[in-house]
């Protein structure tokens, strides 16, 4: 539902009322949709979309694919939006019905089908269609199979932002694969990725700084970014954490019991007066996980969050 929200709130900051390719009807949809009126949105964007409506096509696609907010999902009736849409050019839907025919949703799976539009939309500049391309290119799906070719689709979409493919061309340069070994290489795009809360990067880039490959070796950083990682899942960052001990996991809890306290039970005057000494973002984030669990065990145990046990007696 989030992301097909973000959909809408896009087109509708970019077309609403601004474009006379975008009908009134087509308009009309997106401010039901904003207002939680989701049938009379679809109504809205089905006129729009047979009155040749290219972004409606598009956005019915999504629809029946997620089947958000309560709609029906459908997968045939997405599929076939999503090439009315694709044949007119809409990048994104041309992306979207490639991975359709990748996995068979919808369509007969076919690999020659996802590449044919997975390479028109990569044509166009589409970083999911460009990162796609390298996928097939990686599994040799629809295509030979190249390393190298799969770097260079890689490669365009990661400079597009893509932290997917920047995770990826890590990988690559990591190994060697496809392109010259440089682990500095890799750590640039490690970090890349691991900016925009890619976990594999996260995780990749700790080890880089834990064991000092193509970037000098912090343990902080390394630590911050195991966590990072752990924290979203990843199993062999969870097990990496687990080699710490118990000595520095019990270290994190009390920074973390500290920081809540610090955050929260000190008047406006104190954080105010204090806020320089306050750890900057990248500091915060590491330990908001266990921020939140110092509270909620500290609450189910009837026990007040900003009391400091150690100071109380």
């Amino acid at each position: 539902m989030h992301h097909f929200r973000k959909i809408i709130l896009l087109i509708g900051a970019l077309f609403f009322g601004s474009l006379p390719a975008f009908s009134q009807t087509f308009d009309a949809g997106i401010e039901a949709y904003l207002n939680g009126n989701y049938a009379t949105a679809v109504e809205s964007f089905n006129l729009a979309a047979e009155q040749g409506n290219v972004e409606a096509q598009y956005v019915l696609g999504v629809i029946y694919d997620n089947g958000e907010d309560g709609l029906p999902q459908d997968n045939h009736v997405a599929a076939q939006w999503y090439l009315r849409a694709a044949e007119r050019g809409h990048p994104e839907a041309q992306t979207r019905l490639g991975y359709m025919y990748l996995v068979g949703k919808g369509v007969p799976q076919s690999d020659l089908e996802a590449v044919r539009w997975f390479q028109v939309s990569a044509a166009q500049g589409d970083n999911s269609g460009q990162y796609n391309m390298g996928v097939m290119y990686t599994n040799g799906a629809g295509v030979p199979q190249s390393d190298r070719e799969a770097a260079i689709w890689y490669r365009r979409a990661a400079e597009q932002g893509n932290a997917s493919a920047q995770s990826q061309l890590g990988d690559m340069y990591s190994e060697g694969i496809g392109v010259p070994l440089s682990d500095e290489t890799a750590a640039i795009w490690y970090r890349h990725a691991a900016d925009q809360g890619d976990a594999n990067a996260q995780y990749k880039l700790a080890v880089m700084y834990d064991e000092g490959w193509g970037v000098n070796r912090d343990s902080v950083k390394a630590s911050s970014l195991f966590v990072d990682a752990a924290l979203q899942g990843h199993r062999e960052a969870r097990e990496r954490m687990g080699q710490i001990g118990k000595e520095a996991l019990n270290h994190l809890e009390q920074e973390a019991a500290e920081l809540w306290r610090f955050a929260n039970c000190r008047n406006a005057d104190d954080q105010m007066n204090d806020n320089s000494s306050y750890p900057p973002p990248s500091e915060r984030g590491l330990l908001q996980q266990l921020m939140r669990e110092y509270e909620q065990q500290a609450i189910q145990a009837g026990k007040d969050p900003c009391v400091d046990e150690r100071m109380a007696g």
